[in-house]
């Protein structure tokens, strides 16, 4: 438990540091997972990401907010040296809290925090430290369907941003998957201002390549 209290503590102060940095403009161009825009809509749009390699965090919590602050201390932690390499990995964008029904205790919902790897990892991923528990997660090629909101990402905000989404899909008659819904949040720790998040659902679209039910394969994942 201290460890973890530690592991937490530490990552809190570095993102703090990463806060300044990208703030001040001090820090190159963040790397996000590529993608392209395969549907438009007022309310919402739909991509088509490539196949890419994260790290994730398992959380078995059932507050959204709790579980994403305790998964990306750890995540953080990792980026920062703690794997067997001493790597430091530069920020990337999202980071992504995954929703997935009935993976926690008694068939109860649980959570994945997911960061997505630079370029330059792809290939071969630092060995995170055993303590952290984190597992590579490999995203493959499929169609997300995006709303994106303002502000902080809380337990109501994300709940009420993924009805809205669900609402709009239905009335498009877009089919969604089973996997639940995601939350990416593209803004530093302490960023108060201008924060920018997004709810995202995995949808298919028989008529874009990608975007078929052929192609909805569940990443290869031990979360």
């Amino acid at each position: 438990m201290e460890k973890q209290r530690l592991i937490m503590l530490l990552a809190l102060i570095s993102a703090a540091c990463v806060s300044i940095l990208c703030n001040s403009g001090l820090t190159e161009a963040i790397e996000s997972p590529h993608y392209k825009i395969v549907l438009l809509e007022s309310d919402f749009h739909v991509r088509l990401y490539s196949k890419s390699v994260w790290i994730s965090a398992a959380v078995d919590d059932l507050s959204f907010e709790k579980a994403t602050l305790c998964g990306y201390a750890r995540l953080f932690a990792y980026t920062q040296g703690a794997n067997l390499n001493s790597s430091w990995l530069p920020p990337t964008v999202p980071v992504v809290t995954a929703l997935l029904p009935g993976a926690g205790p008694l068939n109860s919902s649980a959570y994945s925090v997911r960061l997505y790897l630079p370029s330059k990892f792809q290939a071969e991923l630092p060995s995170p430290f055993p303590e952290l528990d984190l597992k590579p997660y490999i995203w493959p090629i499929r169609c997300v369907a995006v709303r994106r909101f303002y502000g902080f990402a809380t337990n109501k905000s994300v709940v009420k941003e993924a009805g809205r989404l669900a609402r709009s899909l239905s009335k498009s008659n877009i089919t969604t998957g089973d996997r639940g819904y995601s939350v990416a949040q593209y803004s530093p720790p302490l960023q108060i201002i201008g924060r920018v998040n997004e709810v995202w659902v995995d949808v298919t679209l028989d008529e874009i390549d990608g975007c078929g039910t052929e192609s909805e394969t569940a990443g290869a994942s031990a979360d």
